[in-house]
């Protein structure tokens, strides 16, 4: 790309074809007649010989370079993965959609590297924040108005290996076993239902059945082999107390053969929380402090389980950079009051 200085006095009209303004030309009365960026067609020299100006700023693309929207469009192209629109905007800014409700996925790494690369610009939502079909996930544009071919082959080079750059997974129909602590206060056991399934619903998850159990080991081990056995996909369990090696639920999972994976998540509120697995299902304790708070730990990993089916250490580790779940923190959580982008 060459720069070009053209002043009113030296002008030769023809050499303007083809050139690009690098800022927008505007008539006596202040309306913009041609934009940044927009190659100088021989039609338009009467219109742009008329225009109040001394001295224009041209760029002269060169052989293998890319135009801002031939190059935002092979960004975009690059980087989007499946669950993702593209949409064209002005000036070579692609906008991303998710195209469905589920979980974002973005490769941090690879984001860093493609925007270390000069020129490129693509900014993201959150690596796994839910979505819903139609938000905005992403914009990708070139910030001069052309680059190189070879900086968008390094761009595509960076993401061949993952295949994208951000994806959305949808979150799968889950069939839910419920066991609850028959001690649970009736008012409190009908509220925490509501809340609970307000939240499913919005995920497409379904309770299959609603079991309270006394505080018997070897009553809740039947209960928990049965739910697994009918066909439950996640199994939370209400009312345990996880600082209580002694606490009923927690023994019966080790006479089950379940195998306990954490105890305690560093995040406030549901810092009790705990997660277990089962023959391939995954098993949520809630702790009793927990169940009534509209948003919680709880909130953060069931959108990752209803995705994936899986949580790993590590994130469940990263949770803590940023674990004070107050109100500037609600970005975070699934948005269960819509559906769609607003």
């Amino acid at each position: 790309m060459k720069a070009i200085l053209v002043r009113r006095e030296a002008l030769r009209p023809e050499t303007l074809v083809l050139q690009r303004l690098c800022h927008d030309l505007s008539d006596s009365e202040g309306k913009i007649l041609f934009r940044k960026g927009a190659p100088i067609l021989e039609a338009d020299l009467p219109a742009l010989l008329a225009a109040p100006w001394e001295t224009l700023h041209l760029v002269q693309l060169e052989p293998g370079d890319l135009d801002e929207i031939a190059a935002g469009e092979r960004l975009a192209r690059a980087i989007a993965g499946t669950g993702v629109v593209i949409q064209a905007g002005a000036h070579g800014k692609q906008t991303l959609r998710a195209s469905h409700k589920g979980l974002l996925k973005i490769d941090a790494a690879t984001l860093q590297g493609i925007n270390a690369l000069s020129g490129i610009a693509v900014y993201t939502l959150l690596n796994g924040q839910v979505v819903c079909g139609g938000d905005v996930i992403a914009y990708a544009q070139i910030t001069p108005l052309a680059l190189p071919d070879k900086t968008i082959e390094a761009v595509e080079r960076w993401t061949r290996p993952a295949g994208c750059l951000l994806s959305v997974a949808p979150f799968f129909p889950c069939s839910i076993g419920l066991i609850l602590s028959e001690r649970s206060d009736p008012v409190a056991r009908e509220r925490f239902l509501n809340v609970l399934k307000k939240k499913l619903d919005w995920f497409g998850a379904t309770i299959r059945e609603v079991v309270d159990l006394p505080p018997d080991p070897e009553v809740i081990r039947v209960s928990l082999v049965d739910a697994v056995a009918s066909g439950a996909t996640l199994i939370l369990i209400a009312g345990s107390n996880a600082m209580d090696p002694l606490d009923p639920f927690l023994l019966a999972l080790e006479r089950a053969g379940a195998r306990m994976e954490r105890i305690g998540i560093p995040a406030h509120p549901g810092t009790l929380l705990w997660l277990a697995g089962y023959k391939g299902v995954p098993l949520i304790g809630l702790p009793r402090c927990g169940l009534f708070s509209q948003t919680t730990v709880f909130d953060l990993i069931l959108p990752k389980l209803l995705a994936r089916g899986r949580i790993s250490p590590e994130e469940i580790a990263d949770l803590g950079h940023g674990g004070i779940l107050n109100r500037d923190m609600m970005f975070r959580f699934p948005p269960y009051e819509r559906e769609s982008a607003p």
